[in-house]
């Protein structure tokens, strides 16, 4: 008997079908002897930037480096799938799409519970908005950001949500949603990632080509250090390592801040950390640190083709997804292999065996 087809295939030929279903309102599993079909759909899936590992932080986060390009064609998807079934489409309720929507960012928390944070497009500009999926499988829009595109989300649990919109923090009880004031935000800036641990929270922000990474401890907040901009933020075990425009930087134990990583011409976008010893960074390049107890020694990583990485996410340092300008790439210990059917900027976000990817590839016409 012949083997069966890796996951990662299976899943592409269950994506590009069930696109069709999601475009009509339909949901189905479909069986994995399905042949991968050349999907003709751009993909985005929610991107990069969560610790696990040695972390103490219960959660999946993902993050793009910036909001995508929309084609012309409209389609909007969640697609759901777990290590031994195929996906299942499910979709954002109807009335939140206006006239297109960009999902940015999202969080799953161990209990099941999804945030998915973007904007949709109106005749009259952005609106940021936060959907939620509750374990039951049923989404709904949480919080509407009227013209504020909501970029970043991270939690410490279902019930203690954290997104950032702009200059504006907001955070979720459980029950609603609130603006908090970060104390010390110059006027000015603007917050990009977001990440937590153990009660505490910590934002990269920029102001112009000036930046700021601000620690939220017991309720007070305090600025951790000052550079370029910063745009990424994570951590493992009792690690913190913070990128941006120009450098990635890392917190030693004695609180001071060590630059591992210069580089002038470089944007860095995204952080991802499966361990101390298992960093990865996104931007102008895709790199990686695996040495022992985090040695500061950061390597390029190349991908097939002329591909260039937009987000990284993955279970542990042998299990890693790139989103891409050409696609998906799965890594393993036999090297990257591309996931296909996928075009443009795709990540995945998830908690234990259950991912996530979520797709938005166009904008209706007014």
């Amino acid at each position: 008997m012949d083997a069966p087809p890796p996951l990662h295939v299976v899943l592409a030929a269950a994506i590009a079908l069930d696109l069709a279903a999601c475009r009509t309102g339909s949901e189905r599993s479909l069986p994995a002897a399905d042949p991968p079909p050349d999907a003709s759909a751009a993909m985005l899936v929610a991107p990069s930037a969560a610790a696990t590992g040695a972390s103490s932080a219960p959660l999946g986060t993902a993050h793009s480096s910036a909001p995508p390009t929309l084609p012309a064609r409209p389609s909007v998807a969640v697609l759901r799938w777990n290590n031994t079934t195929p996906p299942v489409a499910e979709s954002f309720p109807e009335s939140s799409h206006r006239l297109g929507q960009v999902p940015h960012g999202a969080w799953m928390g161990t209990d099941g519970v999804v945030f998915v944070v973007g904007y949709v497009i109106t005749p009259s500009g952005r609106d940021g908005v936060v959907w939620r999926r509750t374990p039951s499988a049923i989404w709904a829009v949480s919080r509407v950001q009227p013209g504020l595109p909501v970029t970043h989300v991270y939690g410490a649990s279902s019930d203690d949500v954290w997104a950032t919109a702009g200059a504006t923090l907001l955070h979720h009880d459980g029950k609603a949603w609130s603006e908090h004031k970060i104390t010390g935000l110059e006027p000015g800036s603007e917050l990009h990632a977001i990440w937590g641990r153990n009660g505490e929270l910590w934002i990269a922000t920029s102001q112009g080509d000036r930046g700021t990474l601000h620690r939220r401890q017991n309720g007070r907040w305090s600025v951790e250090t000052r550079g370029r901009a910063m745009r990424a933020v994570t951590g493992a075990g009792a690690t913190v390592w913070a990128a941006g425009d120009g450098a990635i930087v890392r917190r030693l134990p004695d609180g001071t801040w060590k630059t591992e990583h210069a580089d002038p011409a470089a944007r860095f976008t995204a952080l991802f950390a499966s361990a101390e010893n298992d960093v990865w960074v996104v931007g102008t390049s895709l790199m990686r640190s695996a040495g022992t107890g985090g040695d500061g020694k950061w390597i390029p990583v190349e991908l097939p083709g002329d591909a260039r990485a937009t987000a990284v996410w993955g279970r542990n340092r042998t299990d890693i997804h790139a989103g891409t300008d050409a696609g998906l790439f799965f890594y393993d210990t036999r090297g990257w292999t591309r996931v296909p059917g996928l075009r443009g900027s795709a990540a995945i976000v998830g908690s234990g065996d259950e991912l996530f990817a979520v797709q938005a590839d166009g904008a209706r016409a007014p």
